[in-house]
């Protein structure tokens, strides 16, 4: 199975992309960064193999949270750009 995914995200605040899975689904999602780390978002799948005989598609929500972990790094800063 071969899956294409492309998201954009604008101004760390909204994202919005779209999928396929060749000979399947083509998905739509929406989203959008709350505050501190936590993320909301939709997804729609439209189906186009034979399971679309019984189904229209399918709703997806999602939450997500990001966790800092900067614990212990040092504030080191390198001279050399390959670690930019």
């Amino acid at each position: 199975m071969v899956i294409v995914t492309s998201l954009v995200r604008d101004n760390k605040i909204a994202w919005g992309g779209v999928s396929f899975r060749a000979g399947d689904a083509l998905i739509g999602m929406i989203g959008f960064e709350l505050f501190n780390g936590i993320r909301l978002g939709y997804a729609y799948d439209f189906t186009f193999s034979d399971i679309r005989k019984n189904s229209s598609g399918s709703h997806e929500f999602m939450v997500n949270y990001c966790f800092d972990l900067s614990l212990g790094k040092s504030s080191m800063k390198y001279k050399s750009i390959r670690f930019l």
